[in-house]
């Protein structure tokens, strides 16, 4: 979903009047699958059903309703009414939402929010600064950990968890928890791996490094699968693009790819 628990809380907290505009049934080429959703003001507006012309005429649809006028359901097909070549048909229901609407949204939010994938983050330097920051929007619950007491360049935005063994977080993470390895030190770096690889049931493992790196890890790893561990991350940077951005987002597309 594009809205989170605390975007949504925030927003009903700064309006009293909210319509939910939900995409009800999709039928064939749509921007958005079904239960994508959108809140509505008379001014303000977070979420999306797919932007473009179909967006903007619900919009002002909910904001007739606002003010007491319009149907609370519209079957579009897209070509035809909106000109938009995606083609498909999409039912939208719209509802202005009472204190009890807006609790059952809070909570089915929080309940997706909870089901999400987690990402443990090792290293809050700059690569895993950028990363956290690449994952938060995403479909993932995300931390991130750093043994430093002293860390240089302590973000303000990111809560960096600080512990002295970070191992102690793999082995505590939730089932099904990925763990992407970054931390400042290479030791630190094949202690933590080591750890990961024992889980069994993580889909991702990723540890930074080069090729030779990995070759080094292999040779004194105990481990005789190393299928589950993804080293060097980020493939496809060559001898350009290794700003942190851009590593982080090939890893995030790293993720993406094996996680939804």
């Amino acid at each position: 979903m594009s809205v989170s628990f605390n975007r949504a809380e925030t927003f009903f907290n700064a309006h009293d009047r909210v319509v939910l505009i939900e995409v009800e049934q999709a039928k064939g080429s749509t921007p958005r699958q079904e239960d994508a959703f959108m809140l509505i003001d008379t001014i303000d507006a977070i979420g999306t059903i797919g932007g473009g012309q179909l967006e903007y005429m619900a919009i002002a649809h909910a904001r007739k309703i606002l003010q007491g006028d319009g149907e609370h359901k519209l079957t579009l097909a897209l070509g035809p009414a909106l000109n938009q070549c995606c083609g498909g048909h999409v039912s939208l229901n719209f509802k202005l939402l009472e204190n009890n609407d807006r609790a059952t949204l809070l909570e089915r939010l929080k309940l997706n929010e909870d089901a999400q994938p987690w990402i443990y983050i090792f290293g809050a330097g700059h690569v895993g600064q950028a990363l956290y920051r690449a994952l938060f929007p995403l479909p993932f619950n995300v931390k991130i950990f750093d043994n430093r007491q002293d860390l240089p360049n302590q973000p303000k935005d990111i809560p960096v968890e600080n512990l002295a063994l970070p191992e102690s977080a793999i082995q505590d993470a939730p089932k099904g928890t990925s763990f992407i390895i970054m931390s400042h030190d290479h030791a630190l770096d094949f202690i933590l791996t080591e750890e990961a690889l024992k889980r069994k049931d993580s889909p991702y493992i990723g540890m930074i490094g080069s090729k030779t790196k990995r070759v080094l890890f292999d040779k004194q790893t105990a481990h005789e699968d190393l299928s589950k561990l993804t080293s060097p991350m980020a493939k496809g940077t060559g001898n350009q693009g290794k700003q942190p951005e851009i590593i982080a987002a090939l890893i995030a597309a790293e993720l993406i790819a094996v996680l939804t």
